[in-house]
């Protein structure tokens, strides 16, 4: 199933669908959205958090970004060091942010 709660569509390979699904999955948390992004190989990377409604494009997300060792997680990083929820989630990878 894709985000949404539909399946993938009929032109779409098992491959494209779960490739789809990882790279924009939205799950409820305690009243809020949340959004996983994945890196190349495999592993959420960054984890976005926000009111349902908030557009990946509004400032209203906290962002944070995960660092691994090998496969286990050793740091979770805000974007610029804050917990506040007043990020621009499309931001996350492109320098807008600053994690520590």
């Amino acid at each position: 199933m894709t985000s949404d709660n539909t399946l993938p569509r009929a032109d779409q390979d098992q491959a494209t669908y779960e490739n789809t699904a990882k790279a924009r999955r939205t799950i409820a948390v305690e009243g809020y959205i949340q959004r996983i992004a994945y890196n190349a190989s495999g592993f959420a990377e960054y984890i976005g958090l926000a009111m349902p409604g908030t557009g990946d494009g509004d400032a209203g997300w906290q962002i944070k970004k995960l660092i691994y060792s090998g496969t286990n997680v050793i740091e979770i990083n805000f974007a610029d060091g804050e917990v506040n929820f007043n990020k621009v989630r499309d931001d996350r990878s492109t320098g807008g942010c600053v994690y520590a």
